[in-house]
């Protein structure tokens, strides 16, 4: 039974709340009114129509709410109560902002459609490190390279406000895509899908280094929670990994035939591996080698392991990005896949064919990736 003292501090945080999201909706509009102005701003569109459309199909339940409740812009994640996956956009009464989050969002969903199960789409990728790493950060970059044509589009269309909105955004993420778009080899109105890679490419290797390290900091939190070398196994084994992709997938196709016939989502993701500093390639690969062996480590092996993986994703998590070493081959690399991308007849395989049979360069505890197989 509740005391009369917790009954009163229940009551003052009721009180709180209350007044907090009285201001905000005065400051900001109603949040069921700003979910509706921004769905509908969104319909008038074809694309977004046609990812409305889906999550109407699969139930998904969209939902604003204040920025501080959302934990940012927005979010695709599970619903505590029932643990299916929706939609969270903060309502920061930027209508034209609050659509292209939306948007974004909902290309996330559309990703985790493609992988299967849109009601279990919100994973740790813990199975297959390497790969489930670097497929996160391709379908962030999707999302985000989707989010900025959608404004090319409709500013191509007449309509100004989107295109606005993301060349005055002041997050990172938002500078990389600005900056490209005024920089750009191959402008949006030369060549649309030239100019959709090479946004792809550069948000992958320039764009995503805060998501990069967030993810670092997940890994790292899963061997701080795991005391033992049971509690690992279990949570590896309570996680869904992602499905293999191929050329044909809806993350591959907005890229071009041409870029993609000849090679397969997978091994996209050895490329721009290989494009990662020497650090985050060695932990990721520890955390990769950890799950695999976990079933024929001993509790001693696990317990030095687990410190030892721990310390490297938290020194990957707090290192300055720019002060992170690159081996000669990554730049290879970078240059390689930013020179492909914007290609008049891109063939990802081919630009790849020397860079791929090099011997990469070896460090203690990392097994080079395979170069791309053919399809």
């Amino acid at each position: 039974m509740s005391t009369p003292g917790q009954n009163s501090v229940s009551l003052r945080a009721r009180m709180r709340e209350t007044v907090i999201q009285f201001c905000h909706e005065r400051l900001h509009g109603r949040d069921e009114t700003r979910r509706r102005q921004t769905m509908d701003m969104l319909y008038t569109t074809p694309e977004g129509k046609a990812l409305l459309d889906t999550a109407a199909k699969y139930g998904v339940p969209i939902r604003f709410m204040r920025a501080g409740k959302a934990g940012s812009l927005g979010s695709l994640s599970k619903e505590p109560d029932d643990a299916t996956v929706g939609v969270t956009v903060a309502n920061t009464g930027n209508l034209p902002q609050m659509v292209l989050t939306l948007f974004h969002e909902l290309r996330h969903m559309k990703q985790q459609e493609e992988q299967g199960d849109i009601k279990k789409g919100v994973f740790l990728g813990l199975k297959n490190t390497r790969r489930a790493h670097m497929l996160s950060l391709m379908q962030e970059a999707d999302a985000f390279t989707s989010e900025t044509l959608f404004a090319l589009d409709r500013n191509a269309a007449g309509d100004a406000t989107y295109l606005n909105s993301v060349m005055t955004r002041g997050d990172d993420l938002a500078r990389v895509s600005a900056r490209y778009i005024k920089t750009a080899p191959v402008s949006y109105e030369k060549d649309r899908d030239a100019f959709r890679r090479g946004l792809f490419a550069h948000i992958m290797l320039e764009g995503l280094s805060g998501y990069s390290a967030s993810y670092f900091l997940g890994y790292a939190a899963a061997f701080r929670r795991s005391a033992t070398k049971d509690d690992f196994a279990n949570l590896v084994e309570e996680q869904r990994e992602l499905r293999k992709l191929d050329n044909q997938s809806p993350l591959a196709l907005p890229y071009g035939q041409s870029y993609m016939q000849k090679t397969s989502v997978t091994a996209m993701a050895r490329v721009f591996f290989k494009t990662l500093p020497l650090a985050e390639q060695e932990a990721l690969a520890l955390v990769e080698k950890t799950v695999r062996n976990i079933g024929k480590m001993s509790e001693e092996q696990y317990q030095k392991t687990r410190e030892t993986a721990a310390t490297a994703l938290i020194s990957v998590y707090q290192t300055d990005p720019r002060e992170l070493v690159y081996s000669t081959e990554a730049d290879t690399v970078r240059r390689t896949v930013s020179e492909a991308a914007i290609a008049d007849a891109p063939d990802l395989r081919k630009a790849f064919a020397k860079v791929a049979t090099r011997k990469m360069q070896n460090f203690a505890g990392f097994t080079p990736p395979r170069p791309p197989r053919p399809m």
